[in-house]
């Protein structure tokens, strides 16, 4: 699909953009995967109607509100790229475009004021946290309230000796679901590792998704210098609980591209980012079994 760049779009991002966009074939095999057309319907709320209306963007069509409606509807979960015959970065796209739109036609206001009260919030683990425990004292008080009881014990003990991982809080997560972390420690230390946890901070992942990417590269570069001594002490992995977050994380070399000085930490600390299930797939011994017996579980897979 070739894309014949605006005048205003001869820059670096429509240059990726286009290059991207020239590899789509129109197959619509994406369309089998992608959520919100399976729910809607609409060719416009699918990976290819959307990268039609990003290619008329980036020819010079106004950056008008559909455009913008029909790409705030995709939930960046990637599952288009699966399915791709022509290995189209679709979710990298999808980024290019909000930029573009951003840059063209800023949202309205009481937008722009909506979400950065939001991304404030998020950056701020403790007051998020505050609000957290207001809200469910408020539903908890009308008998609405259905936050699990907090899990308390203590990881296994294991050796000083012991390889290390670094183990990522997230955001709002130690807030509202603080059994999720404290799971993990204790698979982790049962499986024989040292787990150091940061203090709860935002990684950029809501900022970059919502067309904060400077916000989300100053949050990025924060994360960076304070995991920096973790890895250059020799850690095994830098893991994440939260799946959307780890995404982001494994993709800071290209959201610090503009940012040289940080490309080698970017990527240095990229490929140590693993999800907890990639993690304990591959340490999981063959004789591994828990304390109780075996159970059924439901298992829902994240879209990321």
């Amino acid at each position: 699909m070739h894309t014949e760049l605006a005048k205003a779009h001869q820059n670096p991002i429509g240059e990726e953009a286009a290059a991207i966009i020239g590899k789509c074939v129109h197959c619509g095999f994406c369309n089998a995967t992608c959520p919100t057309y399976r729910i809607l319907g609409d060719e416009l709320d699918g990976p290819r109607g959307r990268i039609y209306l990003l290619k008329q963007l980036f020819e010079g069509a106004p950056a008008g509100s559909k455009t913008r409606l029909h790409l705030d509807r995709c939930l960046t979960c990637r599952a288009c790229e699966t399915t791709c015959p022509s290995g189209v970065r679709y979710g990298r796209l999808a980024e290019l475009g909000r930029e573009a739109i951003q840059h063209a036609t800023p949202r309205p206001a009481s937008s722009r004021l909506l979400r950065a009260a939001l991304l404030a919030l998020i950056a701020r683990p403790k007051l998020f946290s505050f609000l957290y425990r207001l809200q469910q004292g408020a539903l908890k008080l009308i008998g609405r309230s259905r936050q699990s009881p907090i899990n308390h014990a203590p990881p296994q003990t294991v050796p000083e000796t012991a390889p290390r991982v670094l183990l990522l809080s997230g955001c709002v997560q130690p807030a509202m679901t603080p059994n999720t972390n404290r799971a993990a420690k204790q698979l982790l230390s049962r499986l024989g590792f040292q787990v150091t946890e940061l203090p709860p901070q935002c990684c950029g992942a809501a900022a970059w998704h919502t067309d904060g990417t400077s916000k989300a590269e100053t949050q990025a570069i924060h994360l960076l210098k304070t995991c920096q001594p973790h890895l250059d002490s020799g850690i095994e992995a830098v893991i994440s609980t939260a799946s959307g977050c780890g995404l982001t994380l494994k993709e800071y070399p290209t959201l610090l591209a503009d940012h040289p000085e940080w490309r080698e930490a970017a990527e240095k600390f990229s490929t140590k980012v693993v999800d907890l299930l990639e993690f304990v797939e591959e340490k999981l011994p063959d004789d591994f079994a828990p304390n109780k017996p075996y159970q059924k579980i439901a298992v829902h897979t994240p879209c990321t």
